[in-house]
Protein backbone atom coordinates (compact mmCIF):
# COMPACT_ATOMS: atom_id res chain seq x y z
CA UNK A 1 0.00 0.00 0.00
CA UNK A 2 1.20 3.73 -0.94
CA UNK A 3 0.90 5.29 1.91
CA UNK A 4 1.33 8.95 0.40
CA UNK A 5 -1.55 8.30 -0.61
CA UNK A 6 -3.62 6.21 1.93
CA UNK A 7 -4.46 7.48 5.44
CA UNK A 8 -4.10 5.48 8.16
CA UNK A 9 -8.41 5.31 8.37
CA UNK A 10 -7.82 3.64 4.98
CA UNK A 11 -9.46 7.11 2.98
CA UNK A 12 -7.76 8.09 0.10
CA UNK A 13 -7.19 11.60 1.39
CA UNK A 14 -5.38 13.43 -1.70
CA UNK A 15 -8.57 12.76 -4.27
CA UNK A 16 -11.07 13.68 -0.92
CA UNK A 17 -9.05 16.82 -0.91
CA UNK A 18 -9.36 17.33 -4.59
CA UNK A 19 -12.89 16.85 -4.66
CA UNK A 20 -14.04 18.61 -1.53
CA UNK A 21 -11.77 21.71 -3.17
CA UNK A 22 -13.84 21.35 -6.58
CA UNK A 23 -17.36 21.24 -4.66
CA UNK A 24 -16.33 24.44 -3.22
CA UNK A 25 -16.07 25.82 -6.51
CA UNK A 26 -18.97 24.53 -7.66
CA UNK A 27 -20.84 26.16 -4.62
CA UNK A 28 -19.35 29.80 -4.62
CA UNK A 29 -18.01 30.54 -8.13
CA UNK A 30 -17.72 33.92 -7.64
CA UNK A 31 -14.69 32.83 -4.55
CA UNK A 32 -10.85 31.83 -5.28
CA UNK A 33 -10.16 28.29 -5.07
CA UNK A 34 -9.28 27.54 -1.34
CA UNK A 35 -5.54 27.00 -1.86
CA UNK A 36 -5.46 30.61 -2.82
CA UNK A 37 -7.69 31.62 0.66
CA UNK A 38 -4.89 29.22 2.15
CA UNK A 39 -1.69 30.94 0.89
CA UNK A 40 -2.99 34.34 1.00
CA UNK A 41 -3.69 33.68 5.03
CA UNK A 42 0.29 31.73 5.26
CA UNK A 43 1.21 34.94 4.02
CA UNK A 44 2.63 33.85 0.86
CA UNK A 45 1.44 35.67 -1.95
CA UNK A 46 2.51 39.29 -2.92
CA UNK A 47 0.95 41.65 -0.93
CA UNK A 48 -1.66 43.12 -3.41
CA UNK A 49 -3.09 40.03 -4.09
CA UNK A 50 -3.09 38.99 -0.82
CA UNK A 51 -4.65 42.21 0.46
CA UNK A 52 -7.22 41.41 -1.95
CA UNK A 53 -8.34 37.89 -1.44
CA UNK A 54 -8.23 39.07 2.58
CA UNK A 55 -10.86 41.56 1.68
CA UNK A 56 -12.84 39.31 -0.06
CA UNK A 57 -12.59 36.62 2.75
CA UNK A 58 -13.69 39.64 5.33
CA UNK A 59 -17.28 39.72 3.48
CA UNK A 60 -17.76 36.30 2.37
CA UNK A 61 -19.44 34.06 4.89
CA UNK A 62 -18.43 31.21 2.78
CA UNK A 63 -13.84 31.83 3.00
CA UNK A 64 -14.39 33.33 6.03
CA UNK A 65 -15.41 29.70 7.50
CA UNK A 66 -12.91 28.13 5.23
CA UNK A 67 -10.05 30.06 5.78
CA UNK A 68 -11.42 29.60 9.96
CA UNK A 69 -10.81 25.83 9.29
CA UNK A 70 -7.99 25.73 6.85
CA UNK A 71 -6.03 27.39 10.11
CA UNK A 72 -7.34 25.13 12.59
CA UNK A 73 -6.09 22.32 10.50
CA UNK A 74 -2.61 23.91 10.44
CA UNK A 75 -2.76 24.13 14.09
CA UNK A 76 -3.43 20.69 14.55
CA UNK A 77 -0.71 18.07 15.81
Amino acid sequence: MDLTDWGPDGLDAQNDLKDAAREFGVQFPHCPKPALVQAARAGVLPAPLRERLNQHVAHCAACASLASDLFTLAEAP
